[in-house]
Order: structure tokens, then C-alpha cells, then sequence
């Protein structure tokens, strides 16, 4: 084991080596396949900042002032404030907000922000066809810094150029809502910039408890909160369009509802015990006056919701599809599968809906996502002359319908083009046949034991590109929905996040850079933790079988030998020490990187306890035992996974069983 991990340890350095400018370097993944460095991905990243002889602030004072439009957006006054706090916080000059009607006409010493019409009249171009809904640019003209989004709805490409305007003058980088940095100065200087970002995916979004009601958090990691200008439907909407306590008794040949669970006699759903209808079960897209409902609710979502532009159009959650004598005979008539037979109903869903929409509001276009998931994951193509092709011209998505690929059973442990993975990788190139209009919905959690981190960065990383190359222009990353997890998390939503936007960047390199970052006087430990936890998963995902699939339980003494364990509790007893030693001289320090560090340390405290416990006395038993529980109880957190239903899933089970043990 020793000998193993001494070799592992040594990958971060082979991530390091350096390379021309003009080379590609790769990183192996240990399976055959790599990731390319120097990657050039759909995106643009590109920026030349140079600091010329102008003064912008010195001693407290400026001659600049923030211009917005007279009619602003949210995200442009945001990006506003955001600068003006900043500056004032590094240089104590505070940069005043003015409209741009406030302005005199030959003023020219102005930052200005968002789609202002002096930024019309300069001649840069912030169409939305270059930048997509979330890029930016910031151009200077002279004595004037121009710096807007694309001119879409939400504007939040400005807010974005905001930050980047930030960070080329005083360092702004955020970690977290509570960590960001800046550089102190009395005197900056005027910077010529010519900045143009485009992410690599034009949305991005991590669905994590930590995160959804956090916006500040999400805008800080350029994140776009959900459902923002979107109906506000869950991936899997169409019992969310049509409600089963609304028209099942009255209408049950509009679902199909597998005998295997839940059979009933035509005129009554079983319930569950909390009084709600059973998920199970799906629409009957073949029957026509249900559509019709369908189209007519669909429209009135629409009507109550007048800013929503986009909206979720999924199956429900579980396996099956219908499978009445319509719909077997309508898959026939189209020589397809069902996945066929459901972009032909979603295409007409779309259609209708959108006219309706239009005939009140001639300008107001609409997309519409359809979740392919689980029974209609395979795409409804076949090969012709070794190519995919349609398997009929009807089944081809609309212009305005997105295909939302969702991986549902890959093994997350390899990339997407890895041989284990390769009926998953045919179905991506399949619907990429059919539609340049791809998003993607990916998982980035063990959904069986919350504890255990999905240490799968450099895999993500792969699959994301793979993604990107395949069209996909939007990603989401599924992460514990319900309750605080996994002790990185943190630094997952970081690294995924950065990575996400720019697709060349290194895993390492990023997550080295927020543990610098985020982790105080102790960051050499959790880095040293770090290596430790990513090395032995390669080795347990070598020689012990380990998959990176989400339901993988990783629960299980046989993967977490004591010797892996004893050198984790090693690393973070010398990070407490350090926190100890300072506890006193400086309390508000302590408190702030005490919680970040212990949280660290949780999933090494439970492998202690609930697979060693007998390798521990009584007295370090108990105590860790104590730590433990007033860790998880001031983090909030309660199950251990997805399943619910066993006593095994909660903490606190666990923990009764470490006290007995101890204490009989």
C-alpha cells in the first residue's frame, strides 16, 4: 500500500510539467484515455490589459464616475455597486453611480456600465449572437471603460464583466461569499482593456442545497440560478403541467401507470402515505385530448409567468413509458422508438404553445427543453453507411426545442468515450445528429452515502469537453439536492464552476489554488488531504473495483483500510493543532477556518469509527464520536443518502452504534 501511494503521490507533479506554447501536453487518466492541456474550447477567453501613465484613483479621489443606462437592468446596476464597493473597500474611494441623462455631454472620464448609448454610439459590438447570453466585453475608448453583456433579458453577462473589471485592477477573486480576495492600494492606475469572454458553456449550473437559495454565492462562481427566466418546473414537469390529484380519477387513460407498483381500476390512484399521488407512471403522449389539455395549461403557465422564456419539458422520474396500443402503433407508424414518438409530441407541444404565446405577444420566443432520461435516453436514430440518421424526418427536434442529455447509469468513473461507457457516448452522437440545440444534465454526486466525495474532477473535466465538442451548450451538475454533504463541497463548487467556463483550466491547478485560498494557516494540510483522499481513490477505483456511478456504495470496510485512515486522521490532527494554537490570540480567526477544516475532516472521523473502532481506546473513541455528532449537527446535517427509508441512512444510527460499542 505504502509503495502504491508513493507512486500516486507523484501524479500532481506530472500534472505540473511545463510545455511550450505551441505544444499540447495530455494527462493520463490511468484508463487509456486523456485530457488535452492548452484546450481550445467553443468558448473565447481572451483579454490585453495594459497600464498606461493615467491615474484612475490615488489617495482617496478619483475624477471617474460609474455611468448606467437611465433605464437599467438589475444585473447592470449590480455590476455597478459591485465596483463601486470594491474599489471603495481596496483604495477608499468610492466611485459615484450616475445614470447616464445625470452625465454632461463631454464627459468622457466615465466606467460605464452596461448597454448605455454612449456604448451604443462607440461601435463595440455586444450582440448575442457573439457573447451568448453570459459573456462580455470591456473595451476602452480614451478616457472611457465600456463594459456590457450581450443586450438579452436578464443582461447578467454585465455583472460578470463587473467582476473581470475587478479582477485586472485591484485582484478581485471570490472563493466563496465569505472568502474573497482583493489587493489593498492608495494608487491605481488607468488601464488600457480589451476583454472579450465567452464561456464554454453559455449556462452553467450545480444543483447542490449549499447553493440554490444562495444567489450572491452563485454569482460569484458565475453561476445561473435556476428557473431564473424559466418556468418554474423540476426537470421532470409533465405531471407538473398536468397534476395526477387534478385530472387522473377523471381522465386515467391519459397515464400509464405500471401494474408492477402501483395498479389500480381505472377511476382511483394509489396514494402515497403523505397523502400525494404516486411519481410513478408516465402521460400517454399518444392520446390526443390529453395533449390538448396539456398545450392549454402549458399556455396559461406561460401567461401567469410573462418574463419566462424557457421551459423544462421532462418524463417523470422513474423507468417506464407507455406502452397502450397507440402508442406501440404510432412508434410503428413512425418506424421509431419512443424517444421518437416523444420529440414528435414535444415539437407539437412547442409549436402550439408558442403561437398561443405569440398571438398575445408577437416578440416573446420560446424555448422548450425536453429531459431525454432513462426509457428515452437512446435517440430515435439508426445507422445508415456506418452514419446515424433520423430514424424519420418527424422525429428531428424543432428549431425551438433543446434535447437535454442526461447520462442516467454511465459509469462516472470513466469518461464518456472511455468502452465502458460507449452505449452512453452513441446515444450523445445520436441526438447530436438530430440537433445543434444540446444541454446536458450530469451527476456529480454519490447518491447513496452523501458522506463520501464524488472524487471524480479530472473525469468531469473530460466529460465536459466531450460535451462541448459534441454541441452541447448549456451543463448542469447534479449534486445532493436535500441536505449538506460531502465534506469538499466547497472546493467542488469552485473547481466545477471555473471549470465549466473555461474548459482549458486545470482541475489541480484550481483546486490547489482555492485550498490556498480558503483554508487559512492549514491550507499545507488539506492540500496534503487532498492528495491523500484523490491518490487512494485511484487506487481503489484500480484494484478494488470502485466505479464512479452514482449509486456506487462506497460504504464498505473493505475500501478504507486502516492505514489510508490513520494517515487522513494524521494530516488533520496537525491542521486542529494549528487552529489550537491560535484560538486564543485570535478567537473570530479560529472560528472562521475552524469550521471550513473540520468539515474537511468528517469523512475520515465516520471511516474511523464506523470500520476501526476497534483499533481506537474507549476514550479517543468517545471523544471523536462527540466531535463528530456536533459537527454534523452544526452543519445540519441529517441522512447519509437518497435512501430515506432505513434507519441506516441517518447519522445519528450510526453513531448510537460507535457509543454502544464503547460504552455498552
Amino acid at each position: 500500500m505504502k509503495k502504491w501511494l508513493s507512486v500516486l503521490l507523484t501524479i500532481p507533479l506530472v500534472f505540473a510539467a511545463s510545455c511550450s506554447p505551441d505544444e499540447e501536453s495530455s494527462v493520463d487518466l490511468g484508463d487509456g484515455s486523456e485530457v488535452l492541456e492548452n484546450y481550445d474550447g467553443p468558448g473565447i477567453h481572451e483579454a490585453s490589459v495594459v497600464k498606461t501613465d493615467k491615474t484612475f484613483i490615488a489617495a482617496g479621489e478619483s475624477e471617474y464616475t460609474i455611468v448606467v443606462p437611465d433605464e437599467y437592468y438589475d444585473y447592470e446596476y449590480m455590476g455597478a455597486n459591485l465596483i463601486s464597493d470594491y474599489l471603495y473597500a481596496a483604495t477608499g474611494c468610492r466611485l459615484e453611480i450616475a445614470k447616464e441623462s445625470e452625465i454632461a455631454d463631454g464627459e468622457t472620464k466615465i466606467i460605464s456600465v452596461g448597454d448605455t448609448e454612449r456604448l451604443r454610439d462607440s461601435g463595440i459590438s455586444v450582440a448575442e449572437s457573439y457573447l451568448t447570453s453570459n459573456g462580455f466585453r470591456i473595451v476602452t475608448q480614451g478616457d472611457t471603460t465600456f463594459i456590457s453583456g450581450a443586450r438579452t433579458p436578464l443582461r447578467l453577462g454585465t455583472l460578470y464583466g463587473a467582476q473581470e473589471f475587478l479582477k485586472h485592477t485591484i485582484g478581485w477573486h471570490a472563493y466563496a461569499v465569505d472568502e474573497v480576495w482583493y489587493n489593498e492600494a492608495v494608487y491605481l492606475p488607468y488601464y488600457q482593456m480589451d476583454v472579450v469572454e465567452v464561456p464554454d458553456f453559455e449556462e452553467r449550473k450545480i444543483g447542490w442545497y449549499e447553493l440554490r437559495s444562495n444567489e450572491t454565492y452563485l454569482h460569484y462562481l458565475r453561476l445561473n440560478i435556476s428557473n431564473e427566466h424559466a418556468l418554474p418546473f423540476s426537470a421532470h414537469s409533465h405531471f407538473e403541467v398536468l397534476p395526477l390529484a387534478t385530472y387522473a380519477n377523471a381522465h386515467p387513460d391519459w397515464y400509464y401507470c405500471p401494474d408492477t407498483y402501483y395498479p389500480f381500476d381505472g377511476s382511483t390512484w394509489s396514494k402515497e402515505t403523505d397523502g400525494t399521488f404516486s411519481i410513478y407512471g408516465q402521460l400517454c403522449i399518444s392520446n390526443e385530448e390529453m395533449k390538448e389539455e396539456f398545450i392549454k395549461q402549458l399556455t396559461n403557465w406561460f401567461i401567469e409567468y410573462p418574463d419566462a422564456d424557457y421551459c423544462n419539458l421532462g418524463i417523470q422520474d422513474n423507468s417506464y413509458h407507455c406502452i397502450c396500443d397507440n402508442c406501440v402503433a404510432k412508434m410503428a407508424d413512425y418506424n421509431t422508438n419512443y424517444a421518437g414518438i416523444s420529440v414528435i409530441f414535444t415539437n407539437e407541444v412547442a409549436e402550439r404553445v408558442q403561437a398561443n404565446i405569440h398571438a398575445l405577444s408577437p416578440m416573446r420566443d420560446i424555448t422548450f427543453q425536453m429531459m431525454v432520461y432513462n426509457a428515452i435516453i437512446p435517440p430515435p436514430v439508426h445507422k445508415e453507411n456506418e452514419k446515424w440518421v433520423a430514424d424519420n424526418p418527424a422525429v428531428v427536434p424543432a428549431e425551438n426545442v433543446a434535447i437535454m442529455y442526461t447520462p442516467l447509469g454511465y459509469n462516472g468513473s470513466e469518461t464518456l468515450d472511455h468502452q465502458f461507457n460507449s452505449q452512453y457516448y452513441d446515444y450523445l452522437e445520436g441526438w447530436a445528429v438530430l440537433t445543434d440545440n444540446l444541454t446536458s444534465y450530469v451527476y456529480g454526486m454519490n447518491f447513496t452515502w452523501y458522506l463520501y466525495s464524488h472524487k471524480n474532477w479530472d473525469i468531469m473535466q473530460a466529460n465536459w469537453r466531450i460535451l462541448a465538442e459534441h454541441g452541447v451548450k448549456s451543463a448542469y451538475n447534479q449534486g445532493a439536492l436535500v441536505d449538506v454533504a460531502a465534506q469538499w463541497s466547497p472546493m467542488k463548487f469552485y473547481v466545477e464552476s471555473q471549470l465549466m467556463w473555461d474548459l482549458s483550466l486545470n482541475f489541480d491547478d484550481l483546486a490547489y489554488e482555492f485550498i490556498e485560498h480558503y483554508y487559512g494557516i492549514c491550507a499545507e494540510e488539506i492540500r496534503d488531504m487532498y492528495d491523500l483522499m484523490t491518490t487512494y481513490v485511484e487506487y481503489i477505483h484500480a484494484k478494488l473495483g470502485y466505479t464512479g456511478n452514482v449509486y456506487f456504495s462506497l460504504n464498505k470496510k473493505e475500501y478504507w483500510s486502516f492505514s489510508y485512515v490513520e494517515a487522513g486522521r494524521m494530516i488533520m490532527e496537525k491542521a486542529l493543532a494549528k487552529l489550537e494554537a491560535i484560538k486564543e490570540s485570535d478567537p473570530e480567526y479560529y472560528e472562521k477556518y475552524y469550521d471550513r477544516v473540520i468539515r474537511v475532516y468528517l469523512e475520515n472521523m465516520y471511516m474511523q469509527m464506523e470500520f476501526h473502532r476497534s483499533e481506537y481506546t474507549a476514550t479517543y473513541g468517545n471523544a471523536i464520536t462527540d466531535l463528530f455528532e456536533r459537527t454534523i449537527n452544526k452543519f445540519n446535517m441529517v441522512y447519509m443518502g437518497d435512501w430515506r427509508s432505513s434507519e441506516t441512512s441517518r447519522y445519528d444510527y450510526h453513531i448510537a452504534q460507535w457509543r454502544e460499542f464503547y460504552n455498552g
